[in-house]
């Protein structure tokens, strides 16, 4: 899309160009990209243009609830504060278990969240050596003591702990 002629702080030009490309988002005057209308056109079929929102609708708890019953990843643009929202990341974490990387810090070492994000994994149908990887990285991302136990636990099965 040609971007060169837009007024990028005209509502219905924004509009229409954020309509046929969400991505346009991110050219959107300050005022536009804090429009909640605005926002929802630039994502629909597409949520992952929600980091050119402004951070006032990224911090919007139930616009964001939204978003991320769609694309669990979403999470990572959300605001801190709703990183570490514990229903927010129960629905990323339902929506796509790999969000669990993109989690706030506090809830990286969450009991509950790395359970669920474990349990997800386990039930996913991944081929065992991507579930291997996935793993990995769960353990690189994790914060918390089940993470270190299983850790142990797994050195341990292959004879390297003492």
């Amino acid at each position: 899309m040609k971007t060169e002629n837009i007024d990028w702080d005209d509502k219905q030009q924004v509009l229409v160009a954020v309509s046929v490309d969400g991505a346009c988002l991110r050219y959107a005057s300050d005022r536009l990209r804090d429009n909640k209308e605005i926002v929802v056109a630039a994502m629909d079929g597409y949520c992952g243009y929600i980091g050119y929102a402004s951070e006032r609708i990224r911090d919007d708890r139930e616009f964001m609830k939204t978003v991320i019953k769609t694309n669990g990843r979403d999470i990572a643009e959300a605001s801190d504060r709703l990183k570490n929202d514990k229903e927010l990341a129960t629905l990323a974490l339902n929506q796509d278990y790999l969000s669990f990387s993109l989690l706030g810090d506090e809830l990286k070492g969450d009991k509950d969240m790395e359970i669920l994000c474990l349990k997800l994994m386990m039930e996913s149908k991944t081929e065992s050596q991507i579930k291997a990887y996935e793993l990995k990285r769960f353990f690189e991302n994790s914060k918390g003591d089940i993470a270190k136990l299983l850790k142990f636990a797994i050195k341990a099965s292959h004879g390297q702990c003492k």
